[in-house]
């Protein structure tokens, strides 16, 4: 039943009601991360997304490692904490399921690690520290770094941290947010 379903989704999807999977390919009938995963490559990728330095999975649909440094990550990978880019929850566990329909349904644990990802040097992207524009997203955004910190993040991991959290400090100043003068020394209100 679950083959035909498969097969079904593929027929669908090729149909272009949800685009991706290609009947022509037998690959297309394995999940992704080498039929680790229960989703083709091209219906976990259209869900979660992957690659990237925000993505859950890697380009091969595997889920990605998380680390507090990045020798905590295999050859070839760095470290890297999506908190640095963007305000980010990622959950400790990511299971998907594929659908009836052929589109890939992925949900997460509710919590919000506060470890980074392994990626590949170059999912990162070239400004890899921003700092948000508004007092409280500044607030909340170095809460969510420090949380990290206060996880264990050691290594290189630490200093990118260090080094974005003090750009942060540096918003701040030039917003005049509260508690600014005490930030630039390394704490806020």
């Amino acid at each position: 039943m679950r083959l035909r379903a498969l097969l079904l989704g593929c027929v669908f999807m090729t149909l272009g009601v949800n685009g991706g999977c290609s009947s022509s390919d037998p690959e297309a009938l394995q999940g992704a991360c080498g039929g680790q995963q229960q989703c083709s490559l091209e219906a976990l990728c259209a869900g979660p997304g992957c690659g990237g330095p925000l993505a859950p999975f890697d380009e091969a649909g595997c889920q990605r490692a998380r680390c507090l440094s990045s020798s905590d990550c295999g050859e070839g990978e760095i470290c890297f904490l999506p908190s640095l880019i963007q305000s980010t929850c990622l959950s400790s566990g990511v299971s998907c399921q594929l659908r009836d329909d052929g589109t890939c349904m992925c949900g997460g644990t509710t919590d919000c690690g506060a470890a980074g990802i392994c990626v590949q040097p170059k999912d990162i992207p070239e400004e890899a520290c921003v700092a948000p524009g508004d007092c409280k997203s500044l607030r909340d955004r170095l809460d969510e770094l420090q949380g990290t910190v206060d996880w264990g993040a050691e290594g290189d991991l630490l200093e990118r941290i260090g080094a974005c959290k003090q750009k942060m400090y540096d918003k701040q100043a030039e917003l005049s947010c509260a508690g600014s003068a005490r930030a630039r020394q390394g704490g806020f209100d």
